[in-house]
């Protein structure tokens, strides 16, 4: 299909404008440029050979969805007689769409925009190029804000699109549909048509079929100013998230699959400043936000104000929020509790979950007063090898060192602040009969203690990994 009508020149002025003011381009600059054959590509393609001023090495990067049959095979070869025409190098790769929505459980628009992500950044590496410019335009500017507010976002998903992310640009997103439809028609651009765009199905097209003419008759700038709304907010949201990575990166305790803030400190925080610290620790841990909403992060918020000492929500994609005493833990949420359980029959050391232990010989009167708090004496004449080192079970119970009668490890656990996620991590020392003669690294039992009777005493030194 192609457009003629009258020159509208104010297109390219704009353009330029926005390139100049955002600092998208440089002259030379190699630039993958994504182009689905419709209209909005294809004018960004035309418009980008005509920058003179940057003489911008062009490669065409196109994405096969395979989602309309015949009509994503004409696309794709739409736009290989394009870049043909153009004399520019390009790509093509092909994905079943849909395939990849059923395997990840997301949307056709979620998947089709992981496909293009993923594609994309291989070619940009590939061609070892600076950027990758995309089509999106005020009116789409529009649409996401409207989405985002629909579905329920903050400041940060309010702010839309931006010119620049990473090494993706946006050179159309201050002119308007209209004005890319007047530029197509004055210099007879061909392009395809997506009948897909007519579906309403999609929240996106009934967004921009329905939702944006009915504002439109209370304010017929409606596009400009959701667009100026996005601009300011995402003003805003930079010195935001200045704020809280520097808050983030003095606060946060990262460890392998979970990150712990002190409460008080994060208490101190401005609101704005805490929901973009939760923000960024739920995407360090799951490398993206896909499915966090603002009800995930003001769940996670309440939390601290919780009067329980140990109280968590789950969020979506196995990611669980948890406040632990004083600490703030978020997490991905682990599908099962191995049980472990390791023979220690001999002297010497021992690799056990979590660490290592050490078990030695030693003169019966070993200094009682010389132990460190992760060594304990024992007497192997009360409790003989093998022994074994495994992990809590519910009902355990042990004579804590000092004590005459048995305790509820449970109870000992919550006394000693021992958080529930980490109790069944903790390794327990037991004899050949069962009896618990330690909680490594956190209290040792009475059982088997070394007296004045006792022959052969044996010292079990713990040192724990990392973890």
């Amino acid at each position: 299909m192609k457009c003629q009508g009258k020159l509208l020149p104010t297109l390219l002025g704009t353009v330029r404008g926005t390139i100049r003011r955002h600092l998208l381009f440089t002259p030379g600059m190699k630039v993958i440029v994504a182009v689905s054959g419709g209209i909005d590509s294809m004018v960004l393609l035309e418009l980008l050979q005509s920058l003179d001023e940057y003489r911008l090495h062009l490669v065409v990067a196109h994405l096969n969805h395979q989602l309309r049959g015949e009509e994503s095979e004409g696309d794709e070869t739409f736009v290989r007689a394009a870049a043909v025409r153009y004399g520019l190098s390009y790509h093509v790769q092909r994905v079943d769409v849909a395939a990849l929505a059923r395997s990840e459980k997301r949307s056709l628009e979620d998947a089709g925009r992981e496909a293009r992500q993923r594609f994309l950044g291989s070619v940009l590496r590939e061609e070892g190029a600076e950027a990758v410019a995309l089509a999106h335009h005020g009116d789409d500017q529009a649409e996401t804000v409207l989405m985002r507010l629909l579905r329920g976002s903050g400041a940060a998903g309010l702010s839309g699109i931006t010119h620049r992310s990473g090494w993706k640009v946006r050179p159309f997103l201050d002119a308007t549909r209209q004005e890319i439809v007047a530029y197509a028609e004055s210099r007879n651009i061909l392009f395809r048509e997506d009948r897909s765009n007519a579906d309403r199905s999609f929240l996106r097209n009934r967004v921009r079929h329905e939702l944006l003419p009915l504002l439109a008759t209370y304010n017929p700038l409606i596009t400009r100013t959701l667009g100026a709304t996005a601009s300011i907010l995402a003003a805003d949201d930079e010195i935001l998230n200045r704020m809280a990575e520097e808050q983030f990166a003095a606060l946060a305790m990262v460890a392998p699959g979970e990150i712990i803030f002190p409460v008080a400190q994060l208490l101190l925080q401005p609101d704005g400043v805490r929901y973009r610290i939760y923000r960024r620790a739920l995407r360090e841990l799951n490398g993206d936000l896909h499915g966090i909403s603002s009800r995930h992060l003001l769940d996670a918020d309440k939390l601290l104000a919780h009067s329980a000492p140990s109280c968590s929500v789950s969020l979506p994609r196995n990611l669980r929020v948890g406040r632990v005493y004083d600490l703030l833990r978020f997490s991905r949420t682990k599908l099962s509790v191995v049980q472990m359980e390791i023979p220690i029959d001999s002297f010497g050391p021992h690799p056990i979950s979590g660490g290592e232990l050490l078990v030695s010989p030693v003169p019966s009167s070993y200094p009682l007063d010389s132990l460190a708090s992760v060594q304990i004496l024992v007497a192997l004449d009360d409790a003989p090898f093998s022994w074994s080192v495994r992990t809590f079970r519910e009902g355990d119970r042990m004579i804590p060192f000092g004590m005459t009668g048995s305790k509820k490890l449970k109870d000992l656990f919550i006394d000693l602040k021992v958080p529930r996620h980490r109790r069944r991590e903790v390794p327990l020392l037991c004899d050949r009969e069962g009896r618990i003669l330690a909680v490594l690294g956190v209290r040792r039992s009475a059982q088997a203690s070394v007296t004045a009777a006792t022959r052969e005493a044996v010292l079990v030194e713990f040192f724990p990994g990392e973890t």
